[in-house]
């Protein structure tokens, strides 16, 4: 027997399920069933008893061989795919077999399902495919709105319909018959209908062994579209039939046709996916041929309003609902209005009203296109009028209303014109009569007629003509005149306010013509239309009047305030502006008011400045009454006085001097010194007394910046020039310490001192001879000094020389014997020098 369980969400299986599976694997906790390797040759399978199935079935899913597993997981899945699918765990039987009974859903159809089946034990995976199919009715269109035209005449194509498989065959064997709804017919002329194979690139496996693309012949009557399936698809893609050349009309026009193209024959579908329509055909009325109009009553009246109704027709008299234009209305009496109708709605036009001025028997016709239908005869007759003046009444020189009421019996006439005349004369004017047959007249003037206190009877004349659908007629009406009244107008006003002193000018005239009478009060004083202000405060009042006279009533008095205002004094302020000079400075002016009144008593100017940079100065006119008080302020602007440096000539000097003495600039206002800081420079450095410059060819430029301690005078600044010339170079050099001859002059005698570079005479390394010598030596010339010589004494002792006397003991031999010896000086090689022997003592004997 077949072992539901719960249908589990699919990802929540998944997560659950195996997660417990593997965990009682790891953990070696079992629930009965232990977990084995498949057998050699284990190969348990799957199987639905069908490989497709329509909604309503049940699939009967089979396991056998499943003799190692005790238990075996079961999952269907469908394609497309289904969030929620159907798991099963189910119970394997000891024959190894288990059943799984599933119920296919309306929801199925066309839907894939794929079972895998897992043993619980050897893990051992099975799976089979199952299908529900149905097939898929795609009905034929085109003919959803055949015109009636139609009939007897062209065929209209139809595209369709189309039958697809959702399985290989859903369409079974057996004749497929397509019948025309009543009311239509299939064409039997020209290019016959076909019906196109789609399917498996396989013929073998089509219907009708049709390679895919090709098209199976369809035999054709007026009233039935046949084909015969045999073979139906087998293996392979689901095939599609897609019906061709389908044409169609009506047979009559009226009544109009309507239904469904259906299906008889013995090929019968797996399931329908769809409705049972095949194509839905409907006729509609034709183009307009005609138009139909209702019938008018009779008689109407001229001039008023009455609906047609109209509809536009085919040619079998039925509405032609294609039809919404307009047509052209037309009468064989009078003239009609509008002459062209509204739109048609869907081939109707209901109760447009139409008007026909004239008289007489006749018909209105409509046409449209050439296309025209005609009304039943009928009459148009006029009417009786009466005409009824009112009273009217006015003032002189004014204007009036004239009123008549123009009626046929108690009804008034609307859009009548009524002529109005005054005492008989021309007419004044006409006016249409309105709905309630009232015709009005305004702003009729009636100038020339004096006012009086009684009416003028029958003083106003209406008339009417009279037309072809309302009689003529007439009436009068009385007349009442009385005085007019009159205004003031202003031309030229008065200001809202006016300035102390002026003046100003105004005009005024009145409804009447009539002059106007000028006054005036208050602060104003007035000859005429001139008005002058009296003062600076309070309010003038300007006034206007008219009397009146026989015909015109007073006039309202009219009057303006004008507020008096303060005039503006002249008021002229200077400041001041120039070079620090010690005295004091602020501003000057003066103030004049109206007729060029002085008014510089009331002005205040202060304060006063001296040193720089000045300031401002503040003003103020007091007005008092008659005048505004103004304030102000001007610049007193002190700028820093110029300074002169006095700075003298400077005298050479020569190198070696200080320039005290010769930085003895002076700053001066006015021929008194300033006192400030004195800076000098020679270029860009700066020298002070202690400094000595070189001598140079050219004259040094001294400068001299001075900045005064006091603000009111100017940063200055001086030049001047000095020349510094060479000194005389002074040569230090003592007589130098006697020297033994033989040595040679060196530093220690030619150790003379100067600023310039020395060349004595002799040279150093001269050897001199005994006895006193004169050394000179030379300085050169420097930048700074020019050249110059000295001399001094050296005395050079004589040397000790090197004697060697030899003497000698000698043997008497009779013959004379002497000493000899020899003198050597210090020169190199040495000088030898003479030597003369002197005997000293007693000679012993003779030698």
């Amino acid at each position: 027997m077949a072992t539901y369980l719960l249908t589990k969400p699919k990802t929540g299986f998944r997560i659950y399920g195996f997660l417990l599976f593997w965990l009682l694997s790891l953990t070696g906790i079992t629930t009965g069933f232990a977990q084995t390797t498949a057998p050699e040759g284990y190969a348990p399978t799957v199987v639905s008893d069908k490989d497709d199935y329509a909604p309503g079935e049940t699939a009967h899913i089979t396991g056998s061989g499943w003799t190692a597993d005790q238990q075996v997981h079961v999952e269907f899945k469908e394609e497309p795919d289904y969030p929620d699918y159907h798991v099963y765990d189910v119970a394997v039987r000891e024959d190894g077999t288990w059943q799984i009974d599933y119920a296919i859903e309306q929801r199925h159809l066309g839907v894939k399902f794929t079972v895998t089946a897992v043993g619980q034990q050897t893990a051992w995976k099975a799976v089979t495919v199952f299908t529900d199919g149905a097939v898929t009715i795609t009905p034929a269109t085109g003919g959803e709105a055949i015109s009636a035209d139609n009939v007897e005449g062209s065929y209209i194509s139809l595209t369709g319909p189309i039958m697809q498989e959702s399985t290989k065959g859903d369409i079974k064997a057996g004749s497929i018959i397509l019948n025309a709804p009543t009311g239509f017919i299939f064409d039997i002329t020209g290019t016959p209908p076909s019906v196109k194979v789609t399917g498996d690139k396989t013929s073998t496996k089509n219907i009708n062994n049709t390679p895919s693309g090709n098209s199976i012949p369809v035999t054709v009557t007026t009233t039935t579209l046949t084909i015969n399936i045999n073979p139906a698809s087998n293996g392979g893609d689901p095939n599609t039939l897609t019906w061709q050349n389908i044409r169609v009309r009506p047979t009559s026009g009226s009544p109009l046709a309507s239904g469904n193209i259906t299906k008889t024959g013995t090929s019968v579908y797996t399931a329908l996916n769809s409705a049972t329509n095949y194509g839905t055909l409907t006729e509609i009325p034709g183009a307009l041929h005609h138009f139909a109009l209702a019938t008018v009553a009779n008689p109407q009246v001229s001039g008023q309003a009455f609906n047609v109704s109209i509809t536009a027709q085919d040619q079998f008299n039925n509405t032609a609902t294609s039809f919404n234009g307009t047509a052209t209305l037309s009468s064989t009496v009078g003239s009609i209005s509008p002459t062209n109708s509204p739109a048609f709605n869907a081939g109707k036009l209901p109760n447009s009203p139409v008007t026909i001025l004239g008289t007489g028997n006749g018909r209105i016709t409509a046409t449209s296109d050439g296309k025209t239908g005609s009304s039943n005869a009928f009459d148009v007759n006029t009417l009786p009028s009466s005409l009824t003046v009112g009273t009217a009444s006015g003032v002189y020189g004014g204007t009036t209303t004239l009123i008549a009421t123009l009626k046929s019996g108690a009804a008034g006439i609307s859009g009548k014109s009524i002529t109005f005349s005054l005492n008989g004369g021309s007419p004044v004017g006409s006016a249409t009569t309105n709905s309630s047959g009232v015709a009005t007249l305004s702003n009729v003037s009636i100038a020339g007629i004096n006012a009086s206190n009684t009416s003028y009877s029958s003083a106003i004349s209406a008339s009417f003509s009279g037309d072809d659908y309302y009689a003529e007629s007439n009436g009068t009406g009385s007349l009442t005149v009385g005085k007019a009244n009159q205004t003031i107008t202003i031309t030229t006003p008065a200001p809202a306010s006016a300035i102390y002193g002026s003046s100003f000018n105004v005009t005024a005239t009145a409804s009447s013509g009539l002059p106007i009478t000028y006054s005036s009060s208050g602060t104003l004083s007035n000859s005429g239309a001139a008005y002058t202000m009296g003062s600076g405060v309070g309010t003038g009042v300007v006034k206007y009047n008219q009397a009146g006279d026989n015909n015109f009533n007073a006039a309202p008095e009219v009057s303006t305030s004008v507020a008096a205002l303060k005039a503006d004094a002249t008021i002229s302020i200077t400041g001041f502006s120039g070079v620090y000079d010690g005295m004091a400075h602020t501003g000057d002016g003066t103030a004049k008011g109206v007729n060029n009144a002085n008014l510089t008593s009331s002005l205040t100017i202060g304060p006063s400045f001296v040193n720089y940079p000045g300031g401002t100065v503040n003003w103020f006119f007091a007005g008092g009454d008659n005048y505004n008080d103004t304030s102000g302020t001007v610049l007193v602007d002190i700028s820093k006085a110029p300074l002169n440096i006095n700075w003298e000539a400077l005298t050479a000097i020569t190198y070696g001097t200080t320039l005290s003495g010769k930085l003895n600039a002076i700053a001066k206002f006015n021929g008194t010194e300033v006192t400030g800081t004195y800076l000098y420079k020679q270029g860009t450095i700066t020298v002070t007394p202690a400094t000595i410059l070189n001598a140079q060819p050219k004259p040094y430029n001294l400068s001299v910046e001075f900045t005064p301690s006091n603000s009111n005078y100017t940063f200055t600044s001086g030049t001047n020039s000095i020349v510094v010339q060479k000194a005389n170079q002074i040569i230090s050099w003592s007589d130098p310490d006697p020297i033994v001859y033989g040595t040679a002059l060196s530093a220690v005698q030619l150790n003379a001192t100067a600023a310039g570079t020395l060349s004595y005479t002799p040279d150093l390394g001269t050897i001199l001879d005994g006895g006193q010598h004169s050394l000179s030596v030379s300085a050169a010339e420097t930048s700074n000094y020019n050249a110059s010589s000295a001399s001094v004494t050296l005395t050079v002792a004589p040397a000790e020389a090197t004697v060697i006397a030899i003497g000698g003991t000698f043997t008497y031999d009779g013959h004379e014997h002497a000493g000899s010896g020899s003198a050597t000086g210090i020169g190199s090689p040495a000088d030898e020098l003479p030597v003369t022997l002197h005997y000293t003592g007693t000679p012993m004997a003779k030698r």
